[in-house]
């Protein structure tokens, strides 16, 4: 898969992204607890630079990510099941203005 780029119609622009990979580890039992990586074989058009030519720039896009659930009531089973959550994700960044995020909730 190149990064191929084309003209659909005036202004508009096709381009592939590649593949996303994504690898993930993790356990479960009364809860769950993961870790993975992602990333896009293709480089990605960064949204803050820009090239020589005016052009977004292309680097890298990839990341790992850790997360970990557990049920607030064990006793109960199903999609009614309330869980508590925290994710911690962490990707590449040019610039590294905003690296990472973290989420917990319920």
């Amino acid at each position: 898969m190149g990064a191929a780029r084309g003209s659909l119609s005036p202004g508009r622009r096709v381009e592939r992204l590649g593949a996303l990979l994504i690898a993930e580890a993790g356990w479960t039992g009364s809860g769950k607890f993961a870790v993975g990586a992602w990333r896009y074989t293709e480089k990605q058009d960064d949204i803050r630079d820009l090239d020589p030519a005016g052009d977004p720039a292309r680097s890298d896009a990839q990341g790992v990510y850790l997360l970990a659930e557990h049920p607030l009531d064990v006793r109960t089973e199903g999609p009614r099941r309330a869980v508590a959550f925290a994710r911690l994700a962490f990707r590449t960044a040019t610039p590294p203005t905003f690296p990472g995020v973290g989420r917990p909730g319920y």
